[in-house]
């Protein structure tokens, strides 16, 4: 249905999962709409650890990075994280990404 989304006119898919098939979608959308998740909620409980959460996100951003129009998020369609020690090592971690990769930060 993601091309009846696009004839719709939705800029943005808020919430896409990984296994929606990000990377493909990345491909047949060719910038038409920007995806935004791809963040296991899987990391969003209270005993994760914060080498899990950046590794994580950082894979979501390398994987997905690349092929533009994609926004790293949690994939929950709320603002932050059910745990609140989650979000800040994730947001700070997508810092870091752009940063080392794009210089801006």
């Amino acid at each position: 249905i993601v091309e009846d989304m696009v004839d719709l006119g939705i800029d943005v898919w808020q919430g896409v999962l990984n296994t929606n098939n990000i990377a493909a979608l990345q491909k047949q959308l060719n910038g038409r709409m920007t995806l935004m998740g791809g963040i296991d909620s899987i990391i969003d409980r209270p005993d994760s650890t914060e080498e899990e959460i950046r590794a994580n996100v950082r894979k979501v951003c390398e994987d997905f990075g690349p092929g533009g129009h994609f926004i790293p998020s949690i994939t929950y369609g709320l603002a932050g994280t059910l745990y609140p020690h989650v979000n800040p090592i994730m947001v700070d971690e997508i810092a870091k990404y752009n940063k080392e990769v794009y210089g801006v930060g």
